[in-house]
């Protein structure tokens, strides 16, 4: 048994930075920072009974029970 967890890494051929070798100082920058992803909202699907009603006041054929067609 390993005694500690580098040990397994390095048996498997990774290897380790000892902690005086890190660099401290902040990144450089230079380097390109992704700008924040957009903030998308979701509308919740229209309840069955809206859809019913809006396509009614189309003037579309509609049935009061059981499945809607896909072209409403």
């Amino acid at each position: 048994m390993l005694r500690w967890p580098g040990a397994y890494l390095e048996r498997r051929g990774f290897t380790t930075t000892p902690p005086e070798k890190l660099s401290t100082s902040p990144p450089s920058a230079a380097r390109s920072v992704a700008p924040p992803a957009a903030v998308t909202t979701t509308r919740p699907a229209p309840a069955v009974a809206e859809v019913r009603a809006w396509a009614r006041g189309q003037n579309m054929a509609v049935p009061s029970r059981g499945k809607l067609r896909q072209d409403i």
